[in-house]
């Protein structure tokens, strides 16, 4: 498992639980995703502006 994802976030990247056999995985795994780079994308511009902000100081 990898470490410093989130527990909740780490189950559904990981152990996506399929409730149709007909729903394809790419499909499926499409939320999760979205949900995984966008966390990434703030937690990246938060340590930036941390970064920035004791640079100034």
């Amino acid at each position: 498992m990898i470490s410093w994802i989130p527990a909740p976030l780490q189950f559904m990247i990981l152990e996506r639980p399929v409730l149709n056999e007909n729903i394809r995985i790419e499909e499926n795994s499409f939320i999760p995703a979205l949900l995984f780079f966008g966390i990434m994308f703030f937690l990246g511009l938060f340590i930036q502006d941390r970064f920035l902000a004791k640079k100034e100081e």
